[in-house]
């Protein structure tokens, strides 16, 4: 997991390789702050899931991405994921295959390092 932030918005973030789109958990206030320019609505799913866009998720200083249709999501859909991965932040973003369909990924379990690789 790491630390993300989008403005002044800090969230924990992970990564999801079993082939969700990925997802947003906010909270309302911080959600109020990014509404106008960094979060927007992105439509309902074939199942008539909620998706939203993410813009100007800062990863690091050098690496920062827009997250374009991603489910939003509540505390009562990740509670399992919360539990299990023992995360207590309020704000939790997934990676998953919007993310990884874009670039090119080594994974470093030795060392504990993602590599992300333009395509």
């Amino acid at each position: 997991m790491i630390k993300v932030k989008v403005d002044n918005v800090e969230m924990l973030a992970s990564f999801d390789t079993g082939g969700s789109y990925g997802g947003l958990e906010i909270t309302v206030k911080d959600a109020q702050k990014l509404k106008k320019k960094k979060l927007k609505d992105y439509g309902k799913d074939g199942y008539d899931d909620e998706l939203v866009s993410l813009y100007n998720v800062s990863i690091d200083p050098q690496f920062t991405i827009d997250q374009i249709g991603i489910y939003k999501e509540s505390g009562d859909d990740n509670s399992h994921v919360r539990k299990a991965l023992g995360i207590t932040e309020d704000n939790f973003l997934t990676f998953a295959y919007r993310f990884l369909s874009e670039y090119k990924t080594v994974w470093d379990y030795e060392h504990q390092k993602i590599y992300v690789l333009a395509y």
